[in-house]
């Protein structure tokens, strides 16, 4: 058995997902306000029977493992790690298991975080104390959410107590905990008399640290745990952990610079909030942050540098066709400092944003004098970098739009300068077709007797009047996952009487399977509540399926220009039928 496989028979999905969702029984399943978009009305269901999950509002759905990787926005082995921790399940060793080594790691780490974080809140009257609750005026909640602790002014002391809870040199250096001595004697603590702010992967493992010097002579007012096997700085973002559910709920992020942007934000309760850490936006953190969004709000620092990365992360984040956003502040450097002075202002420019191609033309026209000669070109150069990599023609469109309205240059000019240095595609490729087709009323009324039949009740299983009613019922054209799937269960179920849901899923082919597991699914709603209103309800479906099966046959035979005998006889018949269906 697979590792996979193992967790899946150990953990109940209905028991695991009901840990983070409120979930209200409803027939056969369990439904629940859906943790990965918005919504007011439930749409996220739960099947017991089939252990798996599916959000008819944004169409996510699967097994237990796919429901931690969405809702940690982990991959599919951070899922299992994740998953085996939790409930004690051993995984066999192999290239897709955590290793010794990686667990050792972690645990210096978490032990280091523990310990930096009691040095801070031992003594009140210590200047770091201060610095945070006085100078940063941050509570003892806020400490406890983001772990923020103190390294101490020694050379060895954190350490010596990390050797004395049984690490070695080798994992404190590999951690980024400790540096080697040159000439490989003995080592001494990277983060000395410094604010440490714990950094954590996405799901919640303290993976490396920034610290912010306390004494001001300290030449580097910020250190970074170096590059290691746990700490990849340009795929972690600060915050990440604590704002994932938010970005979520939300449907956007906002991208910060600092640590204490991020802070100062979820101090003034704005939660979706992450910062990159030391680097501008990149192409991994972007991936990243799609998992849970497609909207970005950029609220860097409005100093030279900020407005610099601010381009850059516009660039990268468009390229991965995402929306963007961008706030400009006034009250402050940065945001923390913005809030900080005033932060009923800066939280209405905050929300008060703007297109990020409106705030790139905006800011471009302000860095140029109109008078002088080339004024447009010089806007037309800053802004048509942006725009050239927006893959969404429409987008790309509405960009040259706004552009040429700005700067009074036409749309056909801007295009020349846009496609420069690009060969045009002799057959650029088709738009892609749709996976989902819109439903027909056909296929609705298909849908809606499957997924009564597979949530069948016991108390109806093996009930004659039921067998009658599917007995008239027909599947010519099986092409279909959702008629194959029919013909197959209007069969098991005319042969057999009754169905084992499990077992008949099982035997089906995987689009069939797919289809089953959606069905299985769907709100019957409550016109339903007992036998006889579950007998009328399939009743009426298979009436209606019927009456529009024989009015395409009778449309058929209608179109033949010779029709035969035959074809007459079988009109007639059928048009009996329709007045006995009504």
């Amino acid at each position: 058995m697979d590792n996979a496989q193992k967790i899946k028979e150990a953990v109940d999905t209905v028991e695991h997902i009901s840990k983070s969702i409120e979930l209200k029984r409803t027939g056969k399943n369990l439904r629940g306000i859906c943790p990965f978009h918005g919504e007011k009305t439930p749409s996220f269901f739960v099947s017991p029977d089939r252990q798996t999950w599916h959000c008819f509002g944004c169409d996510k759905g699967g097994d237990v493992i796919s429901f931690v990787m969405e809702k940690q926005g982990i991959d599919f082995l951070g899922a299992l790690e994740l998953l085996s921790e939790m409930y004690h399940i051993p995984l066999e060793k192999g290239a897709f298991v955590q290793s010794d080594d990686k667990k050792r790691l972690y645990q210096a780490l978490s032990d280091a975080t523990e310990y930096f974080q009691t040095q801070l809140l031992s003594d009140k009257t210590s200047l770091a104390y201060k610095y945070i609750t006085e100078s940063r005026n941050l509570s003892l909640e806020e400490i406890s959410e983001f772990g923020i602790g103190y390294a101490p002014n020694s050379w060895n002391q954190t350490g010596e107590f990390l050797q004395q809870k049984g690490h070695t040199e080798k994992v404190l250096v590999d951690a980024g905990l400790a540096i080697s001595k040159e000439g490989g004697r003995g080592w001494y603590d990277r983060f000395r008399n410094r604010i440490v702010f714990p950094i954590t992967d996405r799901i919640g493992r303290v993976v490396g640290f920034t610290a912010r010097a306390l004494d001001k002579e300290e030449t580097a007012k910020y250190i970074n745990t170096p590059e290691t096997v746990l700490y990849k700085k340009g795929n972690l973002m600060y915050g990440l952990f604590q704002a994932k559910e938010k970005i979520l709920q939300l449907d956007y992020v906002i991208i910060v610079e600092g640590t204490m942007d991020v802070i100062s934000l979820t101090s003034h309760n704005i939660k979706n909030v992450v910062a990159p850490l030391g680097t501008a936006l990149t192409e991994d953190h972007v991936r990243i942050l799609k998992q849970s969004t497609s909207r970005i709000l950029l609220l860097l620092d409005n100093d030279t540098a900020g407005i610099d990365a601010t381009f850059r992360s516009i660039a990268t984040a468009l390229s991965q066709g995402m929306e963007v956003k961008v706030a400009t502040l006034t009250q402050g450097k940065d945001p923390d400092e913005a809030f900080a002075n005033n932060p009923e202002v800066t939280k209405k420019e905050l929300f008060e944003n703007q297109d990020a191609i409106e705030f790139a033309i905006r800011h471009s026209k302000k860095s140029h004098d109109p008078h002088k000669p080339h004024f447009q070109k010089h806007v037309a150069d800053a802004v048509l970098p942006l725009i050239k990599v927006i893959d969404n023609a429409i987008d790309q469109e509405s960009a040259l739009r706004q552009l040429s309205t700005a700067v009074d240059i036409s749309i056909d000019s801007l295009k020349r300068e846009l496609n420069k240095g690009s060969s045009p595609q002799k057959n650029p490729p088709p738009p892609p077709v749709s996976e989902k087709q819109k439903s027909t009323k056909g296929r609705l009324l298909w849908e809606t007797l499957i997924s009564s039949l597979l949530q069948l009740p016991d108390s109806l299983q093996e009930n004659t009047v039921i067998i009658n009613i599917l007995k008239p019922l027909s599947v010519t054209d099986t092409s279909h996952p959702l008629l194959s799937l029919s013909d197959k269960l209007l069969s098991h179920l005319i042969d057999h009487g009754r169905i084992d849901v499990g077992s008949f899923i099982d035997q089906l082919e995987e689009n069939e399977k797919e289809c089953a597991d959606l069905l299985l699914l769907k709100d019957l709603g409550t016109m339903i509540s007992n036998n006889d209103s579950y007998i009328a309800h399939l009743s009426q479906i298979v009436t209606s399926i019927r009456r529009n099966q024989i009015k395409a046959r009778v449309a058929t035979i209608a179109k033949s220009i010779e029709p035969t005998k035959e074809d007459l006889s079988e009109l007639r018949e059928l048009t009996n039928q329709l007045k006995v269906l009504g």
